[in-house]
């Protein structure tokens, strides 16, 4: 890995080890106050005149110019993958795929920007951002591109910062693979989306902490454009949603976890994780709702009866 990019990255993952463990956790701020989703599966497109990054857990393909970003998803997608190795019974098996705009839209993959899930462990995104993923991100979030902080290397920095929601939607796709095959899911499908958020809220806390505030802020943004809180019944939730209708049932659900990690702490979440994952049985909302009053106090604000 070139020696700019590690010196680059490597706050992220150091700032986990100077995360406080002990620190009584606080609630998010409210909606609003700060300051996308799951994708169809699809045939993969020919990947045959990618290069290959090997990585220790996970290998990334990537076009010639885009060594870089491939680096970069590979640094974030191997972090997950051995923070959450020790939660699943058997071993995850990742790989990536970059693709440049021409290569996505000869495969029909939709958005350029956003993230596809051909089959288990497998992810498709952007190798590079540009005035459309930018575009893309303006429509999702209702005009906001985070600020990466820093000069790209190649591009603008809006088109930098545009690659920040797709790399949080590839976070949001890694724990659906998680969940899926560790398997961690709820008896009514809003239990399964809290408890997939608060396996990325855990993972942020871990990994990205200085990044959680950021991300919930643009999970609000997505949320505010398609209606923002009480905009739908929690009863309604389900499979099969239009993209942009499941990322605002996320956006509420980064909320229900936060209801629990605040009862539990980063430790006390990583305990219920493993319990729940061995119990080898759905979490029932009633026990949900029993051990976190708080989550009373959530569906009544963030949705209609």
């Amino acid at each position: 890995m070139p020696l700019r990019l590690a010196l680059r990255l490597a706050p992220l993952f150091v700032a986990a080890a100077l995360s406080p463990l002990l620190a009584a956790p606080a609630p998010l701020p409210p909606p609003g106050s700060l300051a996308v989703a799951p994708s169809p599966l699809v045939d993969a497109p020919a990947l045959d005149d990618l290069l290959t990054l090997p990585g220790e857990r996970v290998n990334v393909r990537y076009p010639p110019g885009a060594l870089d970003r491939a680096a970069r998803v590979q640094l974030r997608l191997e972090a997950f993958h051995k923070l959450w190795e020790g939660f699943v019974p058997k071993p995850l098996a990742w790989s990536a795929a970059l693709l440049s705009r021409e290569q996505w839209q000869s495969a029909g993959l939709g958005p350029y920007g956003s993230v596809v899930r051909p089959g288990p462990g497998e992810f498709l995104l952007p190798s590079e951002g540009d005035a459309g993923t930018v575009a893309f991100v303006r429509a999702l979030t209702g005009g906001t591109v985070p600020d990466p902080g820093v000069d790209p290397m190649l591009g603008t920095r809006e088109e930098a910062g545009s690659l920040i929601v797709s790399d949080l939607l590839l976070e949001l796709e890694a724990a659906r693979d998680f969940v899926a095959l560790a398997p961690l899911t709820g008896d009514v499908p809003w239990a399964s989306g809290v408890l997939l958020q608060l396996v990325l809220r855990y993972t942020w806390d871990r990994l990205e902490p200085t990044q959680t505030l950021l991300y919930v802020a643009l999970f609000d943004a997505i949320a505010a454009v398609n209606g923002g809180p009480r905009a739908r019944r929690l009863a309604d939730y389900g499979d099969g949603l239009p993209f942009e209708v499941e990322l605002w049932y996320q956006a509420q659900f980064v909320r229900g976890a936060d209801a629990i990690w605040v009862a539990e702490g980063q430790r006390g979440v990583a305990r219920r994780l493993g319990h729940w994952i061995s119990a080898h049985k759905p979490v029932r909302r009633s026990d949900l709702e029993k051990k976190y009053p708080a989550l009373a106090t959530w569906e009544r604000a963030s949705f209609v009866p």
